[in-house]
């Protein structure tokens, strides 16, 4: 009966359909039962897209009672089970009490070692929605560390995905990594630059930015190139974000590159927001790279004139 329960949580074509399922047969809920009801509720609520799914259940006794039981089971839960609760309250972006959060992180911290290498960026990718940071305190306060630690162990097993985003995650929450662990991220990501989309190349290039890590020349360099063919496929945010990260070592990209993401930080000013604009021509400046007269004025005119 337990697979058979376990395929009915996968499979529950809505939260009201789950939450039925887990009190009808709330007794026998082991701890696989558990996560995979959570799962579940959390892809139902990405799949409304509202978040009125997630807001429903805030307020559901019935969830209210499923996490009781999660939290209940904890201390026999395997690492999986630990990630996908961790994923799924982050994809709630509910945050439980206290002492679920100290039940769930020191579970999580128990069984580190054993996490696969996503189930590490997504437990990094949850606390860093939750605001579980090394600052809070407790066992949440060490889930972090044990959490990078894993990282490091295994840094070669993740994608290029899981690598930029579990980054830009540990210095969301003001972890500072060790040098080891950013001299194996760079080496590691070496051989998947080519194949970055647009995502990683600013969440690295920020990364490195806020860490004030230079990742080397070469590197800075190979994440110029593939940035250019992406270069109107950012967000005028993220187009900042790059000229500005780069501005931070000194490194100048590539003429066409920098042509391409200022092209692109012009034909957005006018909704985009006073600082970000000034961020542009404060990386112009800092990189001796001029983005021509006309594209000088339109920045500089809704800088002086915000957007409404």
């Amino acid at each position: 009966a337990s697979p058979v329960l376990t395929r009915r949580l996968a499979l529950a074509a809505s939260a009201e359909e789950v939450l039925e399922i887990v009190h009808e047969h709330s007794e026998e809920l082991n701890s696989i039962h558990a996560s995979a009801a959570l799962v579940t509720l959390a892809r139902s609520a990405a799949r409304s897209g509202s978040g009125n799914v997630a807001a429903t259940l805030r307020r559901s006794p019935a969830f209210a009672a499923l996490l009781e039981r999660v939290q209940s089971l904890l201390p026999e839960s395997n690492a999986q089970c630990c990630a996908n609760a961790l994923w799924s309250l982050g994809k709630l972006q509910h945050r439980p009490g206290p002492a679920f959060r100290e039940a769930l992180c020191a579970a999580t911290v128990r069984s580190a070692a054993e996490l696969w290498p996503q189930n590490v960026a997504n437990c990094l990718w949850a606390c860093s929605r939750l605001r579980w940071t090394p600052a809070t305190s407790g066992a949440a306060a060490a889930l972090v560390p044990a959490l990078a630690d894993a990282m490091q162990a295994n840094a070669g097993k993740f994608t290029r995905v899981e690598l930029a985003n579990s980054l830009k995650a540990l210095v969301q929450m003001r972890h500072a990594p060790d040098s080891e662990l950013l001299r194996t991220v760079v080496d590691t990501s070496a051989g998947q630059v080519a194949q970055y989309g647009p995502q990683e190349i600013t969440n690295s290039l920020w990364s490195y930015a806020q860490l004030k890590f230079h990742p080397g020349g070469a590197h800075l360099e190979s994440l110029a190139k593939v940035a250019g063919p992406h270069a109107q496929d950012f967000s005028l945010q993220d187009q900042v974000a790059i000229l500005r990260s780069f501005s931070v070592f000194k490194h100048r990209p590539p003429p066409d590159v920098f042509a391409a993401l200022a092209s692109g930080v012009r034909a957005g000013a006018a909704t985009a927001s006073p600082h970000d604009l000034s961020d542009f021509l404060w990386a112009c400046a800092t990189l001796g790279h001029s983005p021509g007269e006309a594209c000088l004025r339109e920045v500089a005119r809704h800088v002086r004139q915000p957007p409404a």
